[in-house]
């Protein structure tokens, strides 16, 4: 099975993580302060882990009930009084610990855990290092201006237009949809390629996400 799953970048100098020196003190901490789950037992379960090559994985799974489906209030009572149309939800996060980062990719509800401790630029931040500003090409982008106005503007774009052409009218990007240069493509994200002519295309933001389906390592 296939997903594209976006990835965030934990601040480890958060003020409520700078102090812990392991990835599991970091993980408990993280968990502690979970929104989804209201027993305060049920907050720190322990993890699945899987070490792959220099990647340590950290998967955390929660089960929790969501309001009733929708097909209750459409159908009469004397069809759903003997249905249980209680829904279960499963929300995840998953760390991932490289040799620098820990970074993590979450699902269903689970984004609320994390979201207090995001690095914010990791998604710009990456991109600026592999960005080729006369090659890539924008698809759309959110943008301010350097003295603060127009916060949120976004733009889309049908025609080649590059991100170097974007940056002299002096405005900021906080969120990209690019589709990356053939060599940056070759060098970064030649595992997504189906056809060697192919370009990749991703969003950028406090996340990484590639629109290409992606199988787990």
């Amino acid at each position: 099975m296939t997903q594209n799953p976006s990835i965030y970048k934990i601040n480890l100098k958060h003020h409520l993580l700078k102090k812990h020196k392991t990835t599991e003190a970091v993980l408990r901490q993280i968990l502690s302060t979970n929104p989804i789950v209201k027993d305060p037992k049920e907050k720190n379960p322990e993890p699945t882990i899987h070490v792959i090559g220099e990647f340590t994985y950290y998967l955390y799974v929660f089960e929790h009930k969501e309001r009733a489906s929708n097909w209750e209030d459409f159908l009469p009572p004397e069809l759903t009084q003997q249905n249980n149309f209680s829904q279960k939800l499963l929300s995840l996060v998953l760390f991932i610990q490289t040799e620098q980062n820990l970074l993590t990719v979450v699902g269903g509800s689970a984004f609320r855990i994390v979201l207090p401790y995001l690095d914010e630029s990791y998604g710009l931040n990456t991109y600026s290092h592999i960005m080729e500003r006369d090659r890539d090409e924008l698809m759309s982008i959110r943008s301010r201006g350097i003295t603060g106005n127009r916060i949120g503007m976004k733009e889309q774009f049908r025609k080649e237009f590059r991100i170097i052409d974007f940056i002299k009218f002096g405005k900021v990007p906080i969120e990209i949809m690019v589709k990356l240069a053939f060599n940056t493509g070759n060098d970064h994200f030649s595992f997504l390629k189906e056809k060697n002519n192919e370009r990749i295309n991703i969003e950028v933001m406090c996340y990484l996400w590639e629109e290409q389906l992606l199988e787990f390592p």
